[in-house]
Protein backbone atom coordinates (compact mmCIF):
# COMPACT_ATOMS: atom_id res chain seq x y z
CA UNK A 1 0.00 0.00 0.00
CA UNK A 2 1.41 3.61 -0.86
CA UNK A 3 0.69 6.63 0.60
CA UNK A 4 0.89 10.19 -0.90
CA UNK A 5 0.97 13.01 1.35
CA UNK A 6 -1.13 16.11 0.09
CA UNK A 7 0.25 18.87 -1.63
CA UNK A 8 0.57 21.72 0.53
CA UNK A 9 1.04 20.11 3.73
CA UNK A 10 4.32 21.53 5.43
CA UNK A 11 4.51 19.51 8.56
CA UNK A 12 3.86 15.68 9.04
CA UNK A 13 2.13 15.85 12.80
CA UNK A 14 3.63 13.91 15.50
CA UNK A 15 2.27 10.09 15.01
CA UNK A 16 0.50 10.50 12.10
CA UNK A 17 0.54 6.91 10.89
CA UNK A 18 2.55 5.39 13.78
CA UNK A 19 1.79 1.94 13.66
CA UNK A 20 0.38 1.79 10.37
CA UNK A 21 1.64 -1.65 9.28
CA UNK A 22 0.06 -1.70 5.72
CA UNK A 23 2.03 1.19 4.96
CA UNK A 24 4.84 -0.02 1.73
CA UNK A 25 5.77 3.12 0.80
CA UNK A 26 5.48 6.48 1.01
CA UNK A 27 5.14 9.99 -0.93
CA UNK A 28 6.42 13.33 0.35
CA UNK A 29 5.56 16.31 -1.54
CA UNK A 30 7.90 19.35 -1.67
CA UNK A 31 5.70 21.20 0.52
CA UNK A 32 6.87 19.29 3.64
CA UNK A 33 9.65 20.46 5.58
CA UNK A 34 9.39 18.78 8.45
CA UNK A 35 8.52 15.09 10.03
CA UNK A 36 7.29 15.30 12.76
CA UNK A 37 8.14 12.74 16.16
CA UNK A 38 6.44 9.13 15.62
CA UNK A 39 5.12 9.81 11.99
CA UNK A 40 5.96 6.81 10.89
CA UNK A 41 7.37 4.73 13.58
CA UNK A 42 6.33 0.80 13.79
CA UNK A 43 5.14 0.98 9.74
CA UNK A 44 6.94 -2.72 9.81
CA UNK A 45 6.08 -2.99 6.18
CA UNK A 46 7.89 0.49 5.27
CA UNK A 47 9.99 -0.12 2.30
CA UNK A 48 10.43 3.57 0.64
CA UNK A 49 10.57 6.99 1.51
CA UNK A 50 10.81 9.52 -1.14
CA UNK A 51 11.64 12.88 0.88
CA UNK A 52 11.16 15.97 -0.55
CA UNK A 53 14.42 18.47 -1.48
CA UNK A 54 12.47 21.02 0.61
CA UNK A 55 13.00 18.48 3.71
CA UNK A 56 14.89 20.40 6.80
CA UNK A 57 14.40 18.31 9.59
CA UNK A 58 13.38 14.26 10.49
CA UNK A 59 11.68 14.35 14.42
CA UNK A 60 13.00 11.95 16.91
CA UNK A 61 11.92 8.02 16.44
CA UNK A 62 10.23 9.39 13.47
CA UNK A 63 11.11 6.05 11.46
CA UNK A 64 12.04 3.88 14.34
CA UNK A 65 11.26 0.71 13.74
CA UNK A 66 10.76 0.31 10.21
CA UNK A 67 12.48 -2.78 9.59
CA UNK A 68 12.01 -3.23 6.06
CA UNK A 69 13.12 0.06 5.25
CA UNK A 70 16.43 -0.18 3.28
CA UNK A 71 17.78 2.65 1.71
CA UNK A 72 17.33 6.85 2.91
CA UNK A 73 18.24 9.80 0.58
CA UNK A 74 18.46 12.86 2.77
CA UNK A 75 18.21 15.60 0.76
CA UNK A 76 20.67 18.69 0.64
CA UNK A 77 18.27 20.99 2.64
CA UNK A 78 17.89 18.87 5.39
CA UNK A 79 19.75 20.54 8.85
CA UNK A 80 18.77 17.96 11.34
CA UNK A 81 18.23 14.26 12.24
CA UNK A 82 16.87 13.68 15.65
CA UNK A 83 17.53 11.16 18.00
CA UNK A 84 16.16 7.85 17.63
CA UNK A 85 15.05 8.73 13.97
CA UNK A 86 16.03 5.51 12.51
CA UNK A 87 16.43 3.51 15.45
CA UNK A 88 15.46 -0.02 14.96
CA UNK A 89 15.65 0.04 10.94
CA UNK A 90 17.20 -3.51 10.62
CA UNK A 91 17.11 -3.82 7.12
CA UNK A 92 19.22 -0.16 6.54
CA UNK A 93 21.99 -0.76 4.52
CA UNK A 94 22.42 2.91 2.98
CA UNK A 95 22.03 6.32 4.06
CA UNK A 96 22.44 8.57 1.09
CA UNK A 97 23.50 12.61 3.03
CA UNK A 98 23.81 15.36 0.19
CA UNK A 99 24.26 17.42 2.92
CA UNK A 100 27.53 17.01 4.99
CA UNK A 101 26.53 19.59 7.34
CA UNK A 102 23.21 17.74 8.30
CA UNK A 103 23.49 17.48 12.46
CA UNK A 104 22.55 13.69 13.42
CA UNK A 105 21.57 13.61 17.32
CA UNK A 106 22.87 11.05 18.79
CA UNK A 107 21.21 7.69 18.42
CA UNK A 108 19.74 8.23 15.41
CA UNK A 109 20.21 5.23 13.64
CA UNK A 110 21.19 3.26 16.45
CA UNK A 111 20.62 -0.85 16.10
CA UNK A 112 20.75 -0.90 12.53
CA UNK A 113 22.69 -3.62 12.20
CA UNK A 114 23.25 -3.44 8.30
CA UNK A 115 24.09 0.08 7.66
CA UNK A 116 27.73 -0.46 6.95
CA UNK A 117 28.98 3.43 7.30
CA UNK A 118 26.71 4.85 9.73
CA UNK A 119 26.54 8.92 10.24
CA UNK A 120 25.79 8.33 13.55
CA UNK A 121 28.23 9.58 15.69
CA UNK A 122 27.41 7.05 18.22
CA UNK A 123 27.51 4.03 15.65
CA UNK A 124 30.89 5.42 14.61
CA UNK A 125 32.44 4.95 18.28
CA UNK A 126 30.75 1.35 18.28
CA UNK A 127 32.23 0.68 15.11
CA UNK A 128 35.96 1.86 16.10
CA UNK A 129 35.26 0.25 19.92
CA UNK A 130 34.49 -3.07 17.89
CA UNK A 131 37.18 -3.19 16.02
CA UNK A 132 39.85 -2.46 19.45
CA UNK A 133 37.81 -5.48 20.78
CA UNK A 134 38.15 -7.65 18.07
CA UNK A 135 42.18 -6.66 17.31
CA UNK A 136 42.39 -7.20 21.01
CA UNK A 137 41.05 -10.76 21.12
CA UNK A 138 42.95 -11.81 18.34
CA UNK A 139 46.19 -10.69 20.27
CA UNK A 140 45.01 -12.92 22.99
CA UNK A 141 44.15 -16.10 20.80
CA UNK A 142 48.19 -15.18 18.96
CA UNK A 143 49.36 -15.38 22.96
CA UNK A 144 47.00 -18.61 23.51
CA UNK A 145 48.65 -20.26 20.95
CA UNK A 146 52.49 -19.58 21.12
CA UNK A 147 52.73 -20.38 24.75
CA UNK A 148 50.42 -23.30 23.81
CA UNK A 149 53.21 -24.28 21.27
CA UNK A 150 56.02 -23.93 24.01
CA UNK A 151 54.24 -26.22 26.53
CA UNK A 152 54.23 -28.58 23.66
CA UNK A 153 57.47 -28.43 22.97
CA UNK A 154 58.86 -28.45 26.79
CA UNK A 155 56.65 -31.72 27.00
CA UNK A 156 57.73 -33.37 23.38
CA UNK A 157 62.28 -32.43 24.34
CA UNK A 158 60.75 -34.79 28.50
CA UNK A 159 59.91 -37.28 26.14
CA UNK A 160 63.03 -37.35 23.55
Amino acid sequence: RSIVIPKGLQQIPPDAFSGCESIQEVVIPESVTKIGPSAFKGCRRLRRVKLPKTLAEIGMSAFEDCVLLEEVKCPKSLTRIESRAFRGCSSLENVELENPQTEIVRSAFKDCPKLKDSPDPEAVQQRKGQKMIEERQKQEEEYIRKEEQFRLKKIFRLFL
